[in-house]
């Protein structure tokens, strides 16, 4: 059996999928990482450009099926609402008073 601490492709217990622990540090690198390209995209108004017409109840169904597919992803979406986003298919800003900082 595999330990789950470290991050790894072509995980075949996953199917050869990224395999990831939930409280992987480099879980905060990404996140970090996503947070600062979000950054810019909302910058430049090139943040969500292809997802605007998709509807609110769709959008609902993906992020909850998403984040149900992998407790990695669910910490990664965590890892963004701290840092001001929200959502996964149609990711926005939250006001300055609704981050968990």
């Amino acid at each position: 059996m595999t330990s789950r601490t470290s991050c790894r492709q072509d995980a075949p217990e996953n199917g050869g999928a990224w395999d990831s622990s939930a409280d992987d540090s480099q879980m905060v690198e990404v996140a970090d990482s996503l947070d600062r390209l979000l950054t810019n995209a909302a910058k430049a108004g090139s943040l969500n450009v292809h997802g605007e017409g998709f509807d609110n109840g769709l959008v609902d169904l993906l992020d909850a099926a998403i984040a149900e597919s992998d407790p990695s992803v669910e910490r990664l979406m965590a890892l963004l609402n701290e840092r001001g986003w929200k959502g996964w298919t149609r990711i926005e800003r939250l006001p300055a008073d609704k981050s968990s900082t």
